[in-house]
């Protein structure tokens, strides 16, 4: 995009992306009076079913930020929560509503919320898998499952599809095959949605196996229309049940035009000292499930119980690993968001993180615009997807952390250290939290 422009009401904003996709954005509602510029940028998607993307600035996903920003943005939404649903007084939900950092905000993480009953909260792979468990860590008494796209070689309690993503399919697997079998309120979490399609099809897969009353949507923004919004009260009324949608930012978005795909831009940068690289392992720290999994991720399903041994074991890891250098750049992998960020947030120094995804971006030098540099990231667990790395600064982190949930093999992973060798950091650390 172009820089930001407002245009003649404080609520309507124009974005150029790439001078070829124009959008017209119009922010209907904004009760916390949050800059948008601080919640995201705009960026051209390399995907013939949708051109454009909201790139979030407190994901940590296509972005770097702070780890604590991460889970305060799903503090916020897990207060917004408690606040609509049950009407209970929340201490960030302020008339304005920053990202800023302080210590009070941190302190404020540690105080959980008791909610009236218990929620599922269910976080949508891969970008807001770490957004949806920091909203269920909000909470003393709830349970947390992530959808999926790994191969799994065991049977899912259901699945569904993302039609306008590049990986369609999403499956639900649990170590608990009961875990739906209650009356519990679901709360299906997300980044932004726009058309609101892919959370009717949870909603009628979830409905089919496991009815219920009543389901609630979080996200930081929603672009439904009027005619997108009409189709949840006719579900709703089909299935008699209730659907709600709390958000941070709601309004409308136009997009007129394509961007060139063959503009995209793949980094190399050079190291002209040895690249160090070391490598972790954990085996004796992490609950295993199904062999090859971590239990503490929440992709089978967790509940509040565990979030104790969650922040032990991320100190553990931190204080292992943790180096003296400056800048620090910590990277989960794809849909493995939470357990790195938990520990980048116990890592002292100057700490970003972000991760690798399956999402292609088309990345330009260009002021203002949302992706700024790309690398090509090998999958050391299957050679056929490809992961990507963006924003990535030539010359600006003096280590990096890369978390992966399990070894793959030595052939692979020789492999992946080539293509880190290319995003011109000195020292890497790959770190696994399973060594099979």
């Amino acid at each position: 995009m172009g820089c930001l422009k407002k245009m003649k009401t404080t609520q309507a904003y124009s974005y150029n992306i790439l001078d070829e996709l124009n959008m017209e954005l119009e922010v209907n509602e904004n009760p916390f009076n949050i800059d948008i510029k601080d919640l995201f940028g705009m960026a051209a998607r390399i995907n013939k079913k949708r051109s454009f993307l909201f790139v979030s600035k407190v994901l940590g996903k296509h972005i770097p930020v702070s780890p604590f920003k991460v889970m305060y943005m799903g503090r916020v939404l897990g207060e917004l929560y408690a606040n609509k649903e049950y009407k209970m007084e929340m201490k960030s939900l302020k008339k304005t509503v920053s990202f800023e950092i302080e210590d009070v905000k941190k302190e404020l993480l540690k105080d959980k919320i008791d909610l009236p009953e218990n929620n599922i909260f269910i976080g949508f792979a891969e970008t807001a898998t770490a957004l949806g468990h920091s909203v269920f860590e909000t909470f003393k008494n709830a349970k947390y499952i992530h959808t999926t796209r790994e191969n799994i070689n065991e049977e899912p309690i259901f699945d569904f599809k993302e039609e306008h993503s590049h990986a369609t399919d999403h499956k639900v697997f649990s170590q608990n095959k009961a875990f739906f079998e209650n009356e519990n309120q679901i709360v299906l979490v997300d980044d932004e949605i726009t058309t609101g399609k892919t959370v009717l099809n949870i909603i009628k897969e979830i409905q089919k196996k496991y009815p219920r009353q009543s389901y609630s949507i979080l996200t930081l923004l929603d672009w439904r229309t009027e005619e997108h919004k009409k189709k949840y009260i006719e579900m709703a009324n089909k299935l008699g049940i209730k659907i709600n949608v709390y958000s941070l930012i709601s309004g409308n978005v136009k997009v007129e035009g394509k961007a060139d795909i063959k503009k995209d831009n793949v980094d190399f940068y050079n190291v002209e000292e040895k690249v160090e690289i070391n490598e972790y392992y954990f085996d004796d720290l992490f609950p295993t499930i199904y062999k090859n999994y971590i239990e503490f991720t929440g992709r089978f399903g967790i509940d509040s119980k565990i979030n104790k041994k969650i922040e032990d074991v991320s100190k553990k890891v931190a204080e292992k690993i943790d180096g003296k250098e400056r800048k620090k750049l910590v990277l989960g992998v794809g849909e493995f968001m939470f357990l790195p960020l938990k520990i980048a947030s116990f890592m002292n120094g100057e700490v970003y993180f972000h991760s690798t995804t399956r999402s292609p971006i088309l990345a330009k030098k260009k002021c203002d615009y949302a992706i700024q540099s790309k690398f090509v990231m090998y999958n050391i667990y299957n050679s056929t997807v490809k992961e990507f790395l963006y924003n990535i600064p030539e010359d600006y982190y003096d280590s990096v952390y890369i978390f992966y949930e399990r070894y793959s093999s030595k052939k692979e992973v020789d492999k992946m250290k080539k293509e880190l060798e290319k995003i011109g950091i000195k020292k890497i650390n790959m770190c696994f939290m399973l060594n099979n």
